[in-house]
């Protein structure tokens, strides 16, 4: 099974995130495959090689994924993890309520990161998680950009064990979402950074405007807040998951 569990909490604590390092490369490698002089440690050569040698190489391409998928179904099966305690499971690797007491008789699947919090949606096609560093990530939600992080590190510190409290801090959230002014502009700024014909780079960024419009600006100051779509954002970035909070606190 990939992908979210259909069955676990909305709102859970305390997983364990793991995955194969470099799958593709390293199962390669493991087959004494030529790398040539690519390095396997620098990621945008081994993946490009790797992409190459899959083109008109059906057999390579079904060798690969069914190696990654059959290694992590037997990391699952010696360390006797229930189909209950994966959260979520991708190509190369899962989210698991228990930790694995072996992970290295073969090609090691490494525990990237414990997860302090998770939170997936009510419909299970996305989730945000928080390591125990506070670092982020969000799967499922398409057109992420930089600026994000600040607002979404903003759940992390919700008090969870409060509801009133849950419940304002939330509504702050929100309305700080909903409200853009001058000061706060850049948290509506989809970056994108654009390489010239002279190999030199700069940064360009969308809004999403009223009306069904975008504009892309390179300078910030050009865009009137007042003509920010902002719900537009919150509903795209934000609400699923503050319905699965609603959702989890009032079933308590």
């Amino acid at each position: 099974m990939n992908g979210i569990n259909e069955t676990c909490p909305l709102i859970m604590r305390d997983l364990y995130y793991y995955d194969i390092v470099a799958a593709f490369p390293t199962l390669m490698k493991r087959q004494f495959y030529d790398f040539k002089n690519v390095s396997i440690e620098n990621k945008e050569e081994r993946s490009k090689f790797v992409g190459i040698q899959q083109i008109d190489n059906p057999q390579l391409s079904s060798f690969l994924n069914e190696s990654v998928k059959n290694l992590l179904d037997y990391y699952i099966r010696i360390n006797e993890i229930k189909p209950e305690d994966i959260v979520f499971r991708q190509k190369d690797g899962f989210i698991s309520t228990k930790k694995l007491l072996d992970n290295k008789s073969f090609v090691e699947l490494k525990m990237r990161k414990m997860l302090s919090l998770l939170i997936i949606d009510p419909h299970r096609s996305s989730l945000l998680y928080f390591d125990d560093f506070g670092d982020i990530s969000v799967k499922g939600v398409p057109y992420q950009y930089k600026a994000l992080e600040k607002l979404y590190s903003k759940i992390y510190n919700f008090n969870f064990y409060d509801s009133k409290l849950l419940m304002t801090q939330m509504e702050y959230l929100k309305q700080s979402i909903l409200n853009a002014t001058e000061e706060n502009v850049s948290n509506y700024a989809i970056d994108r950074v654009v390489t010239r014909n002279d190999k030199k780079t700069y940064t360009e960024y969308t809004f999403l405007m009223k009306d069904n419009k975008s504009l892309t600006v390179k300078d910030m100051d050009y865009i009137n807040p007042k003509k920010i779509d902002t719900w537009k954002y919150f509903r795209h970035y934000f609400k699923n998951f503050f319905d699965s909070i609603y959702l989890e606190v009032t079933r308590k």
